[in-house]
């Protein structure tokens, strides 16, 4: 995702009013998307999401039909919302992999609030909020969670309140 910082650019507005310059020219042709959430990077682009396309068939049967490709686009552009680099993304993937079966929301919900409490101490329950904040931010990546139950998955939620404070100044 482009940084104006890195380059001296600048960011005007935010969510769907924000415009971003390069140059000090704004962004040609840019979607509201590519606005509110920015450009999926090179490092995004390279992972692989066959397997993650292959769970989520076989959770859900009524997409046998989905639109690899396209389905393959949101997924980097979730992950590019959440500022992933690239091994956080192959996290983000692996936990699709080998969680979608067997998703056990309450048992993960105790685990992510036991996990947050270890890193955060006394500010785990603020983090754990800036984390919904982030998910709620983004309504694919919410109904994304929703629909798989990954919403209290502890790694997703230890991942995702690592990246919330800089994700939530971003789009404050």
């Amino acid at each position: 995702m482009h940084d104006p910082k890195d380059t001296g650019d600048r960011t005007e507005g935010t969510g769907d009013t924000r415009k971003i310059y390069l140059n000090n020219a704004l962004v040609p042709d840019r979607t509201m998307e590519g606005r509110w959430y920015g450009d999926v990077g090179a490092h995004l682009k390279e992972v692989d999401l066959e397997a993650t396309l292959d769970h989520l068939v076989t959770e859900d049967n009524n997409l046998m039909s989905i639109d690899r490709a396209a389905a393959s686009d949101e997924i980097r552009r979730m992950m590019s919302y959440l500022d992933l680099n690239e091994k956080e993304a192959n996290q983000f993937t692996g936990v699709l992999n080998q969680t979608l079966p067997e998703a056990k929301p309450a048992e993960w919900a105790k685990e992510s609030r036991k996990r947050l409490s270890r890193t955060y101490g006394k500010e785990a329950g603020e983090r754990l909020q800036s984390a919904q904040t982030v998910v709620d931010r983004n309504p694919k990546l919410k109904a994304f969670l929703n629909k798989y139950k990954l919403d209290n998955h502890p790694d997703l939620i230890e991942l995702i309140a690592t990246k919330a404070p800089e994700i939530n100044r971003r789009y404050e």
